[in-house]
């Protein structure tokens, strides 16, 4: 019983290194499978848009099956992280870019 509370401090510590670690690889696997769903979105949006030089909204949505607010953020995150430099959004629900070689194939 000499040891008891050297060998409690102990255990603590390894508790709450295993928590932080456990708790760690949680938001860097979340992270990893959100930026894997955004690419397979981004990939349908590349080749909806392959041939055209503008895009309703409305019809990514439903070509791509996801909501409105997904395919508006999807494309502000392309446009924000320079994977469609030159793409922009018009007043009226369409999604404009200058050239298709601008668009970066991420993954």
């Amino acid at each position: 019983m000499i040891y008891s509370d050297k060998y409690v401090i102990d255990a603590v510590i390894c508790m709450i290194a295993s928590i932080l670690f456990i708790t760690l690889n949680i938001l860097i696997i979340s992270k990893t499978l959100s930026y894997m769903k955004f690419c397979k979105r981004y990939d349908i949006y590349i080749n909806i848009m392959k041939y055209h030089a503008l895009e309703l909204i409305e019809d990514l949505v439903v070509f791509s099956k996801q909501t409105k607010d997904v395919v508006v953020r999807d494309l502000m995150r392309a446009v924000k992280q320079k994977y469609i430099p030159q793409g922009h959004f018009s007043s009226s629900n369409v999604f404009l870019w200058l050239q298709m070689r601008f668009m970066i194939d991420i993954c």
